[in-house]
Order: structure tokens, then C-alpha cells, then sequence
């Protein structure tokens, strides 16, 4: 396995442990204004799969 492809599969890895982690909270706390760089855990969330859509995008070009 090269050092890209050990990248991919660790950086898939910590995000399932994220989103299984989220998954066993409450539904209400998704949406709960914290105190955080994003407002809320689904807008951290939401921000993670659109800078993994934009890291994916310049690597297929």
C-alpha cells in the first residue's frame, strides 16, 4: 500500500468513526448550537463531506 492509498483508507476510517459516534447521539443534538468553529455538529459534518467533494474533484483531474 502506498502513502496515498494509506492516506484514503485511514482518512475513510476516521470518518466512520466520526459518523458512527454522532449516530449513537440523540437526533436533537445534531442541529444544537455549540460553541465551535461550525454553529452545529451537522454543519461540522456538512463541512467535512463538502471539503472531502473538493479534495476528490482536483484528484481526478
Amino acid at each position: 500500500m502506498n502513502n496515498h492509498s494509506l492516506s484514503i483508507a485511514y482518512h475513510k476510517w476516521a470518518t466512520l468513526k466520526v459518523v458512527g459516534h454522532i449516530r449513537t447521539l440523540p437526533k436533537e443534538i445534531h442541529k444544537q448550537e455549540i460553541k465551535s468553529v461550525f454553529p452545529s455538529l451537522f454543519d461540522t459534518l456538512l463541512h467535512m463531506l463538502e471539503v472531502d467533494e473538493l479534495w476528490l474533484t482536483r484528484i481526478k483531474k
